[in-house]
């Protein structure tokens, strides 16, 4: 006969500010990019990243985007912030940056949520250098336009 322990009750809880991480720069681990669809937007990608420290540790974040990368699309600048650059012709397979740790900038969105905003590399830093790393930055044109997909 197997000893299973009472049932507890649990009767308080606290409310924290976001269903989210708070709004910032975090670390975290590259875990997965997987298929999804909205029946407002249509198909799109999700790239999904976990905290690896802090008060945060074990939460994952995401960014959503359009299922085809362009300079100036969600995707396209995951894309370039994951593996350090994404040139138009270029070709991605992330499969070899999973688990590889990165710079998370979050976002707050319109429905008080927060959304990955920015990735980059994270390297870490000798304790005799304290310059931070600053993030990849896709380059400007005049063209420039963003057709993110607006999921909260």
């Amino acid at each position: 006969m197997q000893n299973n322990p009472p049932n507890e009750s649990i009767f308080e809880f606290n409310m924290t500010d976001f269903d989210t991480v708070p709004q910032g720069q975090y670390i975290g681990i590259f875990k997965d990019v997987q298929k999804t669809h909205h029946d407002q937007w249509g198909d799109g990608v999700m790239f999904i990243f976990e905290i690896a420290v802090g008060e945060h540790k074990g939460q994952t974040v995401t960014r959503i985007g359009k299922p085809h990368a362009s300079k100036g699309n969600a995707t396209g600048k995951m894309i370039a912030g994951i593996q350090g650059s994404f040139t138009p012709g270029q070709k991605a397979d992330l499969r070899p940056y999973i688990g590889m740790h990165y710079n998370i900038l979050m976002e707050p969105t319109q429905g008080q949520k927060t959304r990955i905003a920015q990735v980059w590399p994270y390297q870490r830093q000798q304790q005799s250098q304290s310059m931070p790393v600053a993030p990849p930055t896709m380059p400007y044109s005049e063209n420039h336009y963003s057709d993110d997909i607006p999921f909260d």
